[in-house]
């Protein structure tokens, strides 16, 4: 629970989120999005129509058909949120290990467990482990399974960048607000941070390299 565990560490703020529909086609999606939220617990979701849609978000384009309004989404400082995370998980008794590359993994059947070779040395063993790499999710696959023959996936390196303006002299936006998703992106968010600037993005550009 954000609220217990975060609230006093973290800066924040419960703006609430609405997508919003551009077109008939993403209108008539508004269903299927709202029974999809509910089955992932959401179940405060609320179509609106454009007029009480304009109410709540004077500023969006007159033309707007309508959005669904998620009153629960926050935004937060995400680095600051990072650090309280690790902080707590060292008060439970967790290691952090910093530019320790995963080379090899190796499951041991009779202690059912995991054995992790790090390149800088260290030999780490645990019963559960998490793919967490981001980009190199695909590569910590391999370790896995070096030999296997099965099809193995690839991640292509997709770079986004959000633009940060400088705070207005007035709050232009009341909430997040984000366009109905296609099957290949969440497409582009607009919001104001909780230090009041108003962000949006990401960009998608397609690249080779996975650390620029």
């Amino acid at each position: 629970d954000f609220y217990r565990t975060y609230a006093r560490a973290v800066p924040h703020r419960k703006d609430g989120a609405i997508m919003v529909a551009w077109n008939e086609a993403q209108r008539s999606r508004f269903p299927e999005i709202v029974r999809h939220a509910k089955s992932t617990g959401i179940d405060n979701a609320v179509v609106m129509e454009p007029e009480k849609l304009l109410e709540i978000e004077p500023n969006l384009n007159p033309s707007v058909l309508g959005g669904i309004l998620f009153p629960d989404e926050m935004v937060v400082d995400p680095w600051l949120l990072s650090i309280a995370c690790i902080r707590e998980s060292l008060d439970y008794g967790a290691a952090v290990y910093r530019e320790a590359e995963v080379a090899s993994a190796k499951w041991n059947s009779e202690t059912r467990s995991w054995k992790l070779h790090l390149l800088n040395g260290v030999d780490v063993q645990a019963s559960c482990v998490v793919n967490a790499a981001g980009l190199y999710g695909d590569r910590i696959e391999d370790c896995r399974f070096p030999f296997s023959t099965t099809p193995k996936f690839h991640i292509k390196p997709r770079k986004g960048q959000f633009a940060v303006f400088e705070q207005p002299p007035s709050r232009l936006l009341n909430h997040i607000v984000m366009p109905v998703p296609t099957e290949t992106s969440r497409g582009v968010l607009l919001f104001s941070s909780v230090y009041g600037n108003i962000v949006i993005g990401p960009t998608a550009e397609e690249q080779d390299a996975r650390d620029t």
